[in-house]
């Protein structure tokens, strides 16, 4: 490595922030098919690099077969706000994927989720990104009477199985990163539920599963990884190092991030081109600094961006022992943060990342986060708001997370359909 990764000191792994609430603790249903998709031998479970690419292959025919038995469609499986409150998991289905056929020889898999209008963000992080790249891809839909989507459910579920596969086709031509991605629709009967309650932890655990590199990063569909840090793993000595470290250490490898506060999408994929080295002679309070500055500015205020030894919740870990995100946390809140916090908790070692980062690509506000804060912004005012909320129990969820964390009995709630699907994939399966 260039320089060895400054770890971060034990007294900086609590930050508690007000406005935001940051407790930062270091640290449809149509017939399964897969869309030009093909079987890849790829990275297996070795910790060495050379032996990983002859490992069990991953096939997305076994992923989808997971799939087979759900009938979201069927008398009390259509999710409903009532569903939420009693912490019962999403009846989710997948309908397509997609598998590139492009080799990789990057060890790390980079991990996301969106919703189907999020596709052009998914489609830069692919630009800057040289490896694997494993997304599940969102599609509320309604049918309030059950039995049947509608036919406005079935058209939007068919463009956006055109959108994704346009996406599919350009990553193949222009021979960047390596695309596996899972289209999953839950179906609502109700329009509040739709729009606020989006399953995020449930979306990551699923695109996790989809990776079979030893290393994942686990990231937003609107951070954009830089392209010098891709490049760094292309040096199977400079990767090795990574791989020991967080397989065999507990480490994680913090991706330092930035936004840009003027000049928009096209000065973000810019900044995404440039080497950790120069961005700190653009920091400044008019075009670029550090994430949240200026919304949750005691969020991130622990990293001194300045010589950045920069923190954010996002990081590098190994694909086997890392945790799993706690599905209780739908919409908008705490979901990041208590897996950080848990990630403490549990032991594992936080470092910055000597050559990479992150940048934030804008975009507008998702609905979820709307009504996540018009409540809890609203009920200062208004206390009824907050009876029957996402807000409220979304909090409870988290100050009994936290609480468990502290006392060491905490275990992230994790989809059963999930798990067992797991134990069938070969790429998981005995590990």
């Amino acid at each position: 490595m260039a320089r060895h990764p400054r770890h971060l000191a034990m007294t900086r792994m609590l930050v508690k922030g007000s406005g935001q609430q940051c407790i930062l603790l270091l640290v449809a249903l149509l017939p399964l098919a897969m869309v030009q998709g093909a079987r890849i031998v790829a990275p297996g479970l070795s910790r060495s690099l050379k032996s990983s690419r002859a490992g069990p292959s991953a096939d997305p025919a076994a992923l989808l077969a997971c799939f087979k038995k759900s009938n979201c469609l069927a008398p009390g499986q259509q999710t409903t706000w009532d569903h939420m409150l009693k912490d019962r998991p999403s009846c989710l289905n997948a309908s397509h994927t997609w598998w590139s056929k492009l080799p990789s020889s990057i060890p790390v898999t980079l991990v996301t989720q969106l919703s189907g209008d999020r596709i052009p963000q998914l489609q830069a992080q692919c630009d800057v990104w040289l490896g694997p790249l494993a997304a599940t891809i969102y599609l509320p839909l309604l049918s309030p009477a059950g039995r049947d989507l509608p036919p406005d459910a079935r058209q939007r579920l068919l463009e956006t199985v055109d959108a994704v596969q346009k996406l599919f086709n350009y990553a193949e031509k222009q021979n960047k990163c390596q695309l596996r991605l899972l289209l999953i629709n839950e179906v609502f009967s109700g329009q509040l539920a739709a729009k606020a309650l989006y399953p995020v932890n449930s979306l990551r655990n699923w695109a996790r599963l989809m990776a079979d590199t030893p290393l994942i990063a686990n990231i937003d569909v609107d951070m954009l990884p830089s392209l010098a840090m891709s490049k760094s793993l292309l040096d199977e000595k400079e990767a090795q190092k990574y791989v020991q470290a967080c397989s065999q250490d507990k480490h994680v490898y913090i991706l330092p991030a930035f936004e840009t506060l003027d000049g928009g999408q096209k000065y973000a994929d810019g900044i995404a081109l440039l080497d950790k080295s120069l961005i700190s002679s653009l920091i400044g309070p008019e075009r670029f600094d550090q994430f949240r500055k200026h919304v949750a500015p005691k969020c991130h205020n622990a990293t001194d961006y300045e010589r950045q030894e920069n923190f954010e919740p996002w990081f590098m870990a190994d694909r086997m022992s890392s945790l799993w995100y706690d599905v209780r946390f739908r919409g908008y809140g705490k979901n990041k943060i208590a897996h950080v916090a848990a990630t403490h908790f549990a032991g594992f070692s936080f470092n910055v990342h000597p050559i990479g980062f992150l940048v934030h690509r804008p975009h507008n506000q998702s609905s979820a986060r709307k009504d996540y804060l018009k409540v809890k912004l609203g009920s200062r005012t208004k206390p009824t708001l907050l009876k029957g909320s996402l807000y409220k129990h979304i909090d409870h969820i988290w100050s009994g997370s936290l609480r468990d964390m502290q006392l060491g009995s905490y275990e992230a709630v994790v989809d059963p359909t999930m798990l067992s699907c797991m134990k069938k994939l070969p790429w998981w399966n005995g590990q």
